[in-house]
């Protein structure tokens, strides 16, 4: 609950902001102002939490800046509101993460990954990453986008083009970037912006970038009438291609299915996205190529991201097409027929059917590392708890069988003690256990489990890739999987309790239906 702030104390934490901006963060202190504060200490957080979210985006690092020399660690909640959340620029992203370290309290981690990525831009920005950029929340996006901007050379003009109407609120600052670029080419993409944009304030941001250039001495022919001077609007000139494509792939769920997008624009304009759902026992189960705007693609892509049971990757063109070949010749092999849209798909790519090499995992972790790491395998199995791992339960006769030997269990007369109930339980799951596990699911669960190695190593989990993978490797090594493996006892398990759960609902049913009350 927001408090209001004592207006004395207020004053000055707004004069010991306005010190620390002018002396910059790396200056002396406000010593004076910080005397003030300390006298007055009960009454500080809330003259802080005020003056962070009524700070101007250029105040936001010198009032985080004065939490952090007042050890104010009660108030971080605001401060990655404030940072995190809410447009600030990354001065302030980094103080706000400096600060947390200062005062020893851990930072927000997604805000270290994102700063570590922008960090990481160097002299040699790609058109992947700005994507990337654009699809972040609004309080990174900008920030972003201006790193990018700053170390992009004209050799990304085609990126810049792309990015240009995903958000109407950094056109301008592409639209400057490329008309800064000073060449012909920055023209001709300034031409296709324009005869492509039907949005009013669009176009005068696009005409005043030409007329930028026309100042600047730039032959811009053309470009009033909204001609395109026979070149096409897209990245592609000529034919359909994949130049500057997009492609993301999901988790894969406890049944071997994930889903494959890969959006790539057209010669006549606008785009074109596939989206294939497929199976790591049967291939390409369904794949569909629709017209798409920017626009709807990213909110298609924010939906996904909100889904908690998934985990979504942007990967390159070249791992999507070996994705999909690979899961196209399983389809193939069944002597099933592919749909539609990956042929469709397929042509533009230049992919045919072909099986798959090693897991990506293994491009980052030796099999050696991890193989039979029994700490590691037992680890694994906390792993169910996520999310992600929601859907992963064995099914099938062996599960079935299981559930029905509990439920005898629990109704039996004939037993006489809990601990022989407990021992038909156990002897039921280890049953499910050696059962369900034969040669071939053990080869099906550790692939599964090596591309969730490698999604959670994508997304800076590696310690937990390790133990996934781990897991995997154990499911074809290790003998005894109910005293050995943790992960295979623990699916074995819950897929048992979920048909428990379902017989027990299905004789609640019966019962009422029959009306015969159970002593």
């Amino acid at each position: 609950m927001k408090t209001k702030a004592n207006s004395d104390v207020l004053k000055v934490v707004r004069r010991a902001v306005s010190k620390i901006r002018s002396f910059g963060i790396d200056g002396p202190r406000p010593i004076e102002e910080l005397d003030i504060l300390f006298e007055n200490e009960t009454e500080v957080d809330d003259a802080l939490g005020h003056a962070l979210r009524e700070a101007n985006p250029s105040d936001v690092a010198a009032v985080i800046h004065l939490v952090s020399l007042m050890r104010r660690s009660a108030i971080f909640d605001v401060v990655c509101e404030v940072a995190f959340t809410r447009p600030s620029g990354l001065e302030a992203k980094r103080e706000a993460v400096a600060a947390m370290r200062r005062c020893d309290a851990e930072p927000d981690r997604d805000a270290v990954e994102k700063l570590a990525i922008i960090d990481a831009l160097g002299t040699d920005p790609d058109s992947g990453t700005l994507a990337m950029f654009m699809e972040w929340p609004m309080a990174w996006r900008g920030p972003a986008l201006d790193a990018w901007l700053a170390v992009a050379g004209d050799e990304q003009l085609p990126a810049a083009e792309i990015a240009v109407g995903i958000d109407s609120d950094l056109d301008a600052r592409l639209l400057d970037w490329i008309a800064a670029q000073e060449s012909s080419k920055a023209a001709e993409v300034l031409q296709r912006c324009l005869a492509s944009s039907d949005d009013k304030d669009r176009i005068k941001q696009i005409k005043k970038a030409l007329y930028r250039l026309r100042s600047q001495g730039v032959d811009v022919t053309g470009a009033s009438s909204g001609e395109i001077d026979d070149a096409p609007f897209s990245m592609a000139i000529g034919a359909e291609s994949l130049e500057e494509a997009r492609a993301y792939v999901t988790s894969i769920d406890g049944r071997g299915a994930r889903l494959v997008c890969v959006i790539w624009r057209v010669p006549n304009g606008g785009s074109r996205l596939l989206q294939a759902v497929i199976d790591d026992t049967c291939g390409i189960k369904e794949a569909e190529v629709a017209k798409v705007t920017r626009k709807g693609f990213r909110e298609h892509v924010e939906q996904i991201k909100a889904n908690p049971t998934v985990m979504l990757s942007q990967i390159s063109i070249e791992s999507a097409g070996a994705i999909l070949a690979d899961a196209a010749q399983k389809t193939v092999s069944m002597g099933s027929d592919l749909p539609t849209g990956f042929w469709t798909w397929a042509e533009v790519a230049g992919v045919e059917p072909a099986e798959g090499g090693p897991a990506e995992i293994y491009n980052h972790l030796a099999a050696t590392e991890v193989s039979a790491d029994s700490a590691l395998i037992e680890e694994s199995m906390t792993l169910l708890r996520e999310t992600y791992f929601q859907s992963w339960a064995l099914e099938g006769a062996h599960i079935d069988s299981a559930a029905e030997e509990i439920c005898q269990a629990e109704s039996s007369v004939l037993m006489i003690s809990d601990e022989q109930r407990r021992d038909r339980m156990q002897d039921a799951i280890r049953a499910a256990v050696e059962e369900s596990f034969d040669d071939g699911t053990r080869e099906v669960y550790r692939g599964r489990l090596e591309v969730m190695a490698g999604m959670l190593w994508d997304r800076g989990q590696s310690e937990e890739a390790r133990q996934v993978l781990a897991a995997a490797i154990g499911l074809t090594e290790i003998k005894d999987l109910f005293r050995g493996h943790a992960f295979a006892r623990a699916v074995a398990h819950r897929g048992v309790w979920l048909a428990y759960q379902d017989k027990q609902r299905e004789l609640q049913a019966e019962q009422q239906r029959s009306g015969i009350v159970q002593p």
